[in-house]
C-alpha cells in the first residue's frame, strides 16, 4: 500500500496493481487504490504465497542489493 501511494503522489494517468496471485480480501483493498488489478489468481483462501508456485525460492540479500542499486547480477 505505500507502494501504491507513493506511486500515486506521482500523478500517473493510471496505475495498475499486477501480480501472481493475491489473496481476496487484499485484492478489495487494494482495488481501492488502484485504476485496475492484473493477477493470474485471487482465490477466497490463501495460506501461502509460496503454495501457488512451482519454484518460490529465497532471494539472497545481496541479489536484492543489486537490484535495489540497478546493478547487473
Amino acid at each position: 500500500m505505500a507502494a501504491i501511494r507513493s506511486v500515486r503522489k506521482m500523478q500517473p494517468k493510471k496505475i495498475i496493481f499486477a501480480c501472481g496471485v493475491c489473496a481476496s480480501d487484499v485484492a478489495k483493498l487494494i482495488r481501492q487504490e488502484v485504476d485496475e488489478i492484473v493477477a493470474i489468481s485471487i482465490p477466497e483462501v490463501l495460506f501461502a504465497v509460496g503454495q501457488w508456485y512451482r519454484d518460490f525460492g529465497e532471494t539472497a540479500d545481496a541479489d536484492v542489493m543489486c537490484l535495489l542499486n540497478h546493478e547487473n547480477m
